[in-house]
């Protein structure tokens, strides 16, 4: 499998009728036979030419011939040369009215990332005019990046779960033991003991992590390892589909059926 950064040389001739017929796909959504891609060229090169150039591809893996008779598609180790090669930066078709939109999304404040990321898949639907696919970590896979102490009253505290991929949970937690400055020191032995660590980690071996420090902090710390299992849990892996109507106006949707098993891969809440 080809990589995304990986070089791969083709020659001049073979990567312009790779770069045509890719191109003309994308727009029709059907296979691209030689005698096309040769009057897209202006007959610079001849039909004959161009079907050489293409078996030749077909056999490198970079194009299939869905029908005997029908000109070829793109396969997927095309589509990576494509990205990686052939496309030019579109920055610069964004309106101010886009950028300035982009730019308030992440330097605004937000409480919660999956929040963020829901704005993140709307936008690139948006201004992509494509599906756009959002998928969090796994719960278990979360690695714990550090834990924070808020006291609300006597009694009450927000723990705060920061993960090294930015997502955070926030849990109230009575406390009736920890007050003044031992909240500082226990949030310290806390981030000591558990940071790094994925949460299926700690939830499996938080009792032998925090044994020492119940004689410390008394029920407080009980009462925390007891919970652990639901403190450190975060439902799996999120997945959010944005900009389904986007595909209605692609012309391989075109058939109904084809659009039906898309509609139904993509069973999503948006």
């Amino acid at each position: 499998m080809i990589g995304m950064g990986e070089d791969i040389n083709l020659s001049a001739r073979y990567a312009a009728i790779l770069h045509i017929l890719i191109d003309e796909h994308i727009k029709t959504g059907a296979p691209v036979g030689s005698e096309r891609i040769s009057r897209l060229m202006n007959m610079r090169i001849s039909p004959a030419t161009v079907r050489n150039v293409m078996r030749d591809l077909d056999e490198m893996g970079f194009l299939r011939q869905p029908h005997t008779s029908a000109g070829r598609v793109p396969t997927a180790k095309a589509f990576r040369y494509y990205i990686s090669n052939m496309m030019k930066s579109h920055r610069s078709r964004l309106t101010m009215e886009e950028k300035e939109k982009i730019s308030r999304l992440f330097t605004g404040e937000f409480s919660d990332i999956l929040h963020l990321l829901e704005d993140v898949g709307k936008i690139l639907a948006t201004l992509s005019h494509e599906l756009s696919l959002i998928v969090t970590p796994t719960g278990e896979e979360l690695v714990l990046h550090r834990i924070e102490l808020i006291p609300l009253d006597e009694k009450r505290l927000v723990m705060i779960l920061v993960t090294d991929s930015g997502l955070t949970r926030s849990i109230i937690m009575e406390f009736p033991d920890m007050l003044g400055s031992r909240l500082e020191l226990l949030k310290n032995n806390l981030n000591r003991r558990l940071s790094g660590l994925k949460f299926s980690e700690i939830k499996r071996t938080i009792s032998q992590r925090l044994a020492d420090l119940e004689e410390i902090y008394g029920s407080s710390m009980t009462r925390l390892i007891k919970y652990a299992q639901e403190i450190f849990h975060v439902s799996d892996e999120t997945k959010a589909v944005y900009g389904r109507e986007n595909i209605l106006d692609k012309p391989e949707f075109s058939n109904p059926e084809k659009l039906r098993q898309v509609m139904e891969l993509y069973k999503m809440p948006s």
